[in-house]
């Protein structure tokens, strides 16, 4: 089987690269290859297309350029924004907010503050998904340091209030982070508009390169201190280490397609809600995920009857699906996430996380259901 004929619904976890994005990274590993940190005639030109993504970033999240900090993954900007800003800025402040919806770079971060003398409150989601806004305020203390809430949920796609939550933290003096991983690209960009502090996010999750990301701080965040987590190569930025310039191009360069292409989100959203019809109908004992009407166009979290099916389509060669969040699954326990939405272990083992792409075609859902109907007679 060739990889044109793999349906692929694991777009959550990784993203084709556009086309696009790949020509115009492919200069600077060739032709403009010089450490754009040198400061001769041939760095020039890697240090202008870094310039170039850094606009694009900025002009995206309305920020200025000079906030932007190129990483390796959202993992790492996640990091750098979670114990960079809390071993520069802690003093006697020891408490920090987040919910029980986050991913795994976020919680390791969390355990490992906690372990090292620092107060957690994990917030506990409703059943779809959401956050509410009374229980973060309530929550929010005089030595409360900084909050970490993602924008949208990586498993179930449920939309967050973030500008709610910035708000509130703004009026608490209280520094708000939120991972938008799974939310860059696939909202309107007036969505992230001074509605945060810290937002970290991956250019593999929009058809970017693997080995992209970026940590963008508000205006008002600017002259935020972040201690680095790694030592040695700068010392302006709290990154250390040869900037990957092809990488840093293609993460650009895909921010600005997504920038231009919102309508092909749209045109997902019908195809996702094609799909959850279809399944509905094919498995009326089934269960929707998430919000239904505040999500994400991509994603469709579904909870078979029966773990059965699922069993099915991960032994189809020809399909490519995932229960959860790539970085917390493969072991045969469910979802965390899913049990906190109040699903049970048989229920969370019998979902399967749906992730279409603006590359998704309704053959390929029409394939989906046609395997799932002709494995249910």
């Amino acid at each position: 089987m060739t990889m044109d004929e793999l349906i692929y619904f694991d777009n959550h976890a990784s993203t084709k690269i556009d086309e696009r994005v790949l020509n115009s990274m492919l200069p600077y590993f060739s032709e403009f290859y010089a450490n754009p940190s040198s400061g001769h005639s041939f760095a020039t030109y890697a240090k202008a297309a870094i310039e170039l993504s850094k606009k694009q970033l900025a002009d995206y999240f309305a920020v200025d350029a000079s906030n932007i900090e190129f990483t390796s993954s959202a993992t790492e900007s996640i990091n750098l924004a979670i114990l960079g800003y809390v071993k520069a800025n802690s003093g006697n402040r020891k408490h920090i907010i987040s919910s029980n919806m986050e991913h795994p770079a976020v919680t390791a971060c969390l355990d490992y503050l906690e372990q090292n003398g620092f107060e957690i409150t994990y917030l506990k989601a409703t059943e779809t998904g959401v956050i509410d806004l009374s229980s973060l305020v309530k929550a929010l203390r005089k030595d409360t340091l900084l909050v970490s809430i993602a924008a949208v949920n990586g498993e179930i796609g449920t939309i967050q209030d973030i500008n709610l939550f910035n708000s509130a933290c703004k009026e608490n003096g209280t520094v708000f982070h939120t991972d938008a991983s799974q939310a860059t690209g696939k909202i309107e960009k007036s969505f992230f508009k001074n509605n945060f502090s810290l937002l970290s996010f991956s250019g593999h999750k929009i058809h970017g390169p693997k080995g992209s990301g970026a940590l963008i701080k508000s205006n008002e965040a600017s002259g935020f201190k972040l201690a680095p987590l790694i030592l040695g190569g700068n010392r302006i930025s709290a990154i250390s280490g040869t900037l990957n310039t092809p990488c840093i191009v293609g993460i650009g360069k895909a921010l600005s397609l997504c920038d231009y292409e919102i309508e092909r989100f749209k045109y997902t959203g019908e195809l996702r809600n094609q799909l959850q019809s279809q399944l509905l109908e094919l498995f009326p004992d089934g269960k929707v995920n998430g919000e239904i009407a505040k999500r994400v166009p991509v994603n469709l979290s579904f909870t078979f009857p029966s773990i059965s099916t699922v069993e099915f389509l991960k032994k189809q060669k020809k399909i490519a699906v995932s229960s959860g969040s790539a970085c917390s699954t493969g072991d045969g326990t469910p979802s965390k996430i899913l049990i906190n939405t109040g699903l049970n272990k048989e229920q969370a083992l019998s979902t399967v996380r749906f992730g279409l792409s603006k590359f998704t075609t309704i053959q390929e859902i029409d394939t989906l259901i046609e395997l799932l109907r002709s494995a249910k007679k």
